[in-house]
């Protein structure tokens, strides 16, 4: 996949999974970082699952971090190219 396309796809899932911040619209940031340190404990016994790697993704950018949401947008997108969002 090229650099292009792939900042293309980034874009567009943050864009779309804005939707996200919907749901999360009453948890706090400590529930995002504790969900952080859920998924890298799942992501220890499955580091190429997508949907932890989303749900990384998802959470970094809940909490603001741009540059993991983003390493972890990317990770899911080079593990599933046709599964852009699992949940």
């Amino acid at each position: 996949m090229s650099k292009f396309k792939l900042t293309i796809i980034i874009t567009l899932l943050v864009a779309i999974s804005g939707g996200i911040f919907v749901y999360y619209k009453y948890t706090t940031i400590d529930d995002y970082q504790k969900n952080v340190e859920t998924y890298a404990e799942f992501l220890k016994e499955d580091p190429q699952s997508c949907f932890y790697n989303e749900q990384m993704a998802a959470n970094y950018q809940a909490l603001g971090n741009w540059d993991q949401a983003i390493n972890y947008y990317e990770i899911s997108l080079r593990n599933c190219p046709d599964n852009l969002i699992n949940t």
